[in-house]
């Protein structure tokens, strides 16, 4: 590989780079410190020794005239090739004609934040799995299917007074021998009916179907953020770490693995933490107050993700985050498909035809990636910004 020169601003180390691609002169490009100045710069290097008379010659041309419609036109190509792509063994050719060693960034699998989200998410998966097992073998089937585990209580949105009768029900009555809720003893049925009566937030589609059915008076006094209001802050980003069967954290992980790798290679880490957070955070309050306290599982923060990468394609295409189109369009459908099933569903309990739960959080996954799309346009998170 051969030096071709320097460049001041990622911008216009990018546009030169697609520009020599477009003319058939494989190259690629990266960041350096200058000595000197003590900011950041970026080398354009050329992988063929031929065609480095040509590349000097678009470069003095490009200089001269950086505005020429010939470089501001070119077909900007998805993936960026950093140094930090090729082998090691590569490296040492790379020294020609330059004193600056270029040390490719390694990114250890075992120490990435996103293969640690990866492993903590599974992690809680079977946790709750045993304690799910735990529950159906001292409980029955019954009380698995009405009752949480005690991750789920301490990690959920919010535990509202609802639960908690639930909770006593598990654990005054035996449910063994129980398939089915009209099968309990009055004094179990009567204790469910007084959880089902219990004030608590459902969500906006609920609140709007029971003011039509009983009136706005009904809603008043309505508690809501109830365990996040006494101090359980943490309940505001931790339902993303939860997922209800296997197929759900297989789908979000492959996801996560797939965007957040893209992320990682191109953001600090901790701008990546606070990124998540943020879109966990937004996402999950839009899906509570549309939906109510019980909903599980990272696709808010994917599809936030997704939104992200794509903002930043569109602000900053030379960071080379290498989305195709394609997944885009793929998550697009699959989240307006879900919308779609949502309002079905919302329009069918509003006329009383039917009592069906779509029982998908899609408020999370619209929201997330709006909220995606909407930091993806701050310079905050740009490729290597401090």
């Amino acid at each position: 590989m051969r030096l071709v020169g320097d460049f001041d601003k990622e911008k216009e180390a990018y546009v030169f780079y697609a520009f020599l691609l477009k003319e058939g002169i494989e190259n690629t490009y990266e960041p350096f410190q200058d000595k000197k100045s003590g900011h950041k710069r970026y080398h354009v290097w050329i992988y063929d020794e031929d065609e480095y008379e040509p590349a000097l010659d678009w470069l003095e041309r490009y200089r001269t005239h950086p505005n020429d419609p010939l470089f501001q036109d070119v077909q900007q190509p998805i993936i960026s090739t950093t140094p930090e792509e090729y082998p090691e063994s590569d490296i040492e050719d790379m020294e020609w004609n330059t004193k600056v060693k270029i040390k490719p960034k390694l990114h250890r699998a075992a120490l990435s934040l996103t293969n640690l989200l990866i492993v903590l998410c599974a992690a809680l998966f079977l946790w709750n799995n045993l304690q799910e097992a735990e529950i159906l073998k001292a409980k029955g089937p019954l009380a698995v299917q009405i009752s949480f585990t005690p991750l789920q209580e301490a990690l959920i949105f919010d535990e509202p007074l609802s639960f908690r009768y639930i909770q006593e029900l598990i654990d005054s009555y035996p449910l063994q021998n129980y398939k089915e809720l009209k099968e309990l003893p009055a004094d179990a049925q009567a204790l469910f009916q007084k959880a089902e009566s219990a004030p608590m937030w459902r969500g906006i589609y609920a609140a709007v179907v029971q003011a039509r059915q009983s009136g706005w008076d009904s809603l008043r006094n309505t508690p809501m953020f109830e365990k996040i209001s006494e101090g359980e802050i943490w309940r505001i980003f931790t339902p993303c770490l939860l997922h209800r069967d296997f197929l759900h954290i297989l789908f979000n992980m492959a996801w996560l693995w797939v965007l957040g790798k893209q992320i990682e290679q191109r953001l600090k880490r901790w701008k990546m933490i606070l990124l998540i957070i943020i879109i966990g955070v937004v996402s999950n309050v839009a899906q509570y107050l549309m939906s109510g306290p019980y909903f599980l599982g990272f696709s808010g923060v994917v599809v936030g993700m997704a939104g992200f990468i794509w903002m930043r394609q569109r602000c900053a295409p030379w960071e080379g985050y290498p989305l195709q189109k394609a997944t885009a369009l793929f998550i697009l459908f699959f989240v307006g498909a879900m919308f779609a099933l949502e309002l079905l569903v919302f329009f069918l309990q509003f006329f009383n035809i039917g009592n069906l739960s779509a029982n998908i959080a899609n408020t999370a996954h619209i929201i997330g990636g709006l909220c995606g799309m909407v930091l993806g346009r701050f310079s905050f998170f740009s490729r290597g910004g401090k």
